[in-house]
């Protein structure tokens, strides 16, 4: 038997939908993600200068452009 992939929303993490079984493009999943997200910018955005440790600083820094991928996976 085939599974037909889930149809994802444009914007949202591939493995989420794995996470709720399926086709989530009819809930409020993919908005609370995106605000999640969001949120953890602005937060990572405010830490990143306070950051002293070297590795600590360039881990927040990976993780916000990965986040800045996902909010904008076309640019």
């Amino acid at each position: 038997m085939n599974a037909t992939p889930p149809v994802l929303p444009a914007g949202l993490p591939p493995g989420l939908a794995s996470i709720f079984g399926g086709d989530i493009k009819n809930t409020d999943v993919p908005s609370i993600a995106r605000a999640q997200l969001v949120e953890l910018r602005t937060e990572i955005a405010g830490a990143i200068p306070r950051e002293t440790d070297k590795l600590s600083k360039y881990h927040l820094q990976d993780v916000q452009e990965r986040i800045k991928q996902a909010l904008n996976p076309k640019q």
